[in-house]
């Protein structure tokens, strides 16, 4: 009977000859109309990352957290905003929080020294790039140590100002911050409680944010 309907098998179920013709190419059905997976998961506002889909705007943060655990050699979290990429190796809670503090920091700052709605004081002056202030949190001095490495190996511009001895004194102390040629606040946790990180991270920021306002 179905052939007779004009179907045909197609994977044990009846089919027109024209969808099974698209499914044999690997298409599917989105809207009514056949398209690739590709096309359709594109409609859906994801994209392929790492042989997996993930929504369009966790992309840039996801491409942040996998260079930033490279350098590290930890897993992360990441929580991202307009102005500050965050990563640590707490969970996703207290890094969403740390997240939560930079900005209320930011709020405050911009209250108090009469920023302009939408100012953007992190950018990348010399490459004349959008750039966010990046702020890694780990536990422990040999995660710290690792990541300078790293960082100085993925960040090309920051080894190429940067001086041997400024990274010795980086290597010595529990955390650093950048303000050329992007915004960086690094640091590791121990043997402190994780409530002074938030405090001395938001010092740190206010430190970055007056060297990267303009003057008053």
């Amino acid at each position: 009977g179905k052939m007779k309907e004009g179907l045909v098998e197609y994977k044990g179920r009846w089919v027109t000859p024209e969808e099974k013709d698209a499914l044999e190419r690997g298409l599917v059905l989105k809207d009514g109309r056949w398209m690739s997976e590709r096309e359709a998961k594109a409609l859906e506002g994801l994209v392929d990352y790492k042989g997996g889909w993930v929504k369009k705007e966790e992309l840039e943060a996801l491409r942040l957290r996998d260079t930033l655990v490279e350098a590290s050699g930890v897993p992360l979290t990441v929580a991202q905003s307009e102005r500050f990429s965050v990563a640590s190796v707490y969970n996703q809670a207290f890094t969403n929080q740390l997240l939560a503090d930079a900005e209320k920091a930011f709020a405050d700052f911009s209250s108090l020294y009469g920023l302009k709605d939408g100012e953007r004081i992190f950018d990348d002056p010399f490459n004349k790039k959008k750039a966010r202030c990046s702020i890694v949190v780990l536990e422990k001095e040999p995660q710290y140590q690792k990541f300078i490495d790293g960082l100085l190996r993925i960040h090309e511009d920051l080894k190429k100002i940067t001086r041997p001895e400024r990274i010795e004194l980086w290597r010595r102390q529990k955390g650093f911050y950048l303000v050329d040629p992007d915004c960086w606040i690094v640091g590791y946790q121990f043997p402190f409680p994780q409530e002074q990180t938030r405090h001395t991270l938001v010092h740190k920021l206010s430190h970055v944010m007056l060297l990267r306002a303009p003057p008053f």
